[in-house]
């Protein structure tokens, strides 16, 4: 299922027109601080080779942007916004770092949105997420929302 999910992706990827972005900026403290899930500035990359590079993060209202480069075909970064949200720890539970974030696809007419928890462990941290992608122009009337889900990591 999630070959088929990616290669509608990339099929859907190639034949839009998409508009080439330019490479953002690094962020100056993107070298000098490690990715973290209470402090997200930084490179993450998911299992099949695409990358975010989240570039500010407000903490006090958890806000992020950044850009994303899909390793499905369409060329270029797009624009990423999106929000951190952490609770105060709870005794004797499970208490993780949640995210949403999406990417807007520019002239393709696309828009994903990813949602999930963050984990630090001792040598990385990994983000689990859930995505969909909405698109307006396809074959069928049932195929405009695809859906899947990504492991986003930054060493």
């Amino acid at each position: 299922m999630q070959r088929a999910v990616i290669a509608v992706l990339a099929t859907f990827a190639f034949a839009a027109a998409p508009l080439q972005a330019k490479e953002p900026r690094k962020a100056k403290t993107e070298a000098a601080a490690q990715v973290r899930c209470g402090s997200p500035v930084g490179t993450w990359r998911n299992q099949m080779g695409s990358e975010m590079r989240i570039t500010s993060y407000d903490p006090r209202s958890g806000a992020i942007q950044g850009q994303y480069r899909t390793s499905s075909g369409a060329p270029g970064f797009y624009p990423l916004v999106g929000w951190v949200n952490s609770a105060p720890a709870q005794p004797g539970g499970s208490n993780l770092t949640t995210y949403a974030f999406t990417v807007r696809w520019n002239q393709i007419g696309s828009i994903t949105a990813w949602t999930g928890t963050c984990v630090d462990g001792p040598n990385s941290t990994g983000l689990r997420t859930l995505w969909q992608l909405a698109r307006p122009n396809s074959q069928y009337d049932w195929d405009h929302i695809l859906a899947g889900a990504d492991t986003f990591v930054s060493p």
